[in-house]
């Protein structure tokens, strides 16, 4: 079995950041790559699906607690950071200020947001984003209103906002990545193809799909159903890259739920990828997002070195098997075996054309 085996849209990007997966391999400390951060657990739709719905509760980390993690951020050499869709980023009324002062650390910043609220922020997000990424999952009001609960004048305000990001981005010359992220479900599998044509026409640079994540109350898993439109988009994706306008799937979350078993005891992720919750606290994964037995550490009272030397990362029953970690596992396990494949200067890497819905920027 070859590298070449483990590489796919969950973990291509990580063969960016050799560095760290050397000094991970080699036991030595900085091998965090990525902060994901939820600003806020505060949220304004209703999004029927959502994962961290039970956890809205009005969070919001206030202004000393983001200044001591921007001080502190040098010290562990991190490359980009994700400020998520944990809540929506775009209430905090310090988006702008925080995204400002990460971008000047040299920091690449990806922001995922609904959409709604972008011109509270407009200039700052154009100006310090390296990507935004706005969750619509439709390209009709009524297929919106059902993966996002709600109504007509929301889904024309997002589609307002996203043209004029577009065309400000070409008045500007700013460098900025816009894209939208599409998740495929019963009522939107249909507009899949006419959707592509759609945000072509908009103005954006990218266009994701990926499945809808449905939880299992009972089994407590998730599963995805399978669209055969899934197998269109991956097979005419070429024909679809027109000038700047890119289109990609997470194709292989479909066939995750087929996963007999982990087979691994640590998750190597946890090393590479920070997670920060509304109330200051550092997780383990996304999946356990305030889960106490999760977290190990809070950035509020705690410096960000000593916090990566209590990583807790071993696998427990409660994980799941389509962790979105699960690729990238993975190919660390392999990569332990066979280092000099992993670390192959060889192997190339062209950054304008790397998978849209990566972690790992």
């Amino acid at each position: 079995m070859k590298i070449d085996n483990f590489i796919n849209t969950d973990t291509k990007n990580i063969l960016l950041h050799r560095d760290q997966l050397n000094n991970y391999l080699t036991k030595q400390n900085k091998s965090l790559v990525t902060i994901e951060i939820d600003l806020t657990n505060s949220c304004n739709q209703r999004c029927p699906q959502c994962t961290f719905g039970d956890y809205h509760t009005g969070l919001f980390l206030n202004r000393t607690v983001l200044d001591r993690l921007i001080e502190t951020i040098p010290e562990i050499g991190v490359k980009g950071m994700i400020i998520t869709g944990g809540g929506e980023p775009c209430l905090h009324k310090d988006l702008g200020y925080f995204v400002k002062a990460v971008s000047h650390l040299g920091v690449d910043i990806t922001l995922t947001t609904n959409g709604q609220f972008v011109e509270r922020h407009f200039d700052d997000l154009l100006n310090g984003l390296k990507r935004i990424r706005v969750s619509i999952d439709a390209m009709t009001p009524a297929s919106y209103k059902y993966t996002h609960g709600m109504e007509e004048r929301d889904f024309h305000k997002v589609i307002e906002n996203l043209r004029n990001l577009a065309d400000e981005k070409k008045k500007r010359g700013a460098s900025i990545d816009i894209g939208v992220s599409f998740m495929i479900c019963e009522p939107n599998a249909s507009e899949v193809m006419s959707a592509i044509e759609f945000y072509r026409e908009i103005g954006v640079n990218f266009l994701h799909f990926k499945p809808m994540q449905l939880w299992d109350k009972v089994n407590k898993k998730y599963y995805h159903k399978f669209y055969p439109m899934v197998e269109q988009v991956t097979s005419e994706l070429k024909s679809f890259t027109q000038g700047d306008f890119r289109v990609s799937i997470s194709r292989e979350n479909y066939y995750k739920q087929n996963l007999d078993r982990i087979k691994y005891n640590i998750c190597h992720g946890a090393f590479f990828d920070m997670i920060i919750g509304a109330d200051a606290s550092v997780y383990t994964c996304c999946h356990f997002k305030y889960n106490p037995d999760f977290c190990y550490g809070n950035i509020a009272s705690d410096g960000l070195n000593d916090i990566l030397k209590k990583i807790k990362a071993d696998v427990t029953k409660e994980c799941f098997k389509d962790c979105k970690m699960d690729a990238l596992n993975q190919l660390i396990e392999y990569g332990m075996l066979n280092p000099s494949e992993l670390l192959d200067a060889s192997v190339s890497i062209d950054r304008d054309k790397l998978p849209l819905g990566s972690k790992w920027l």
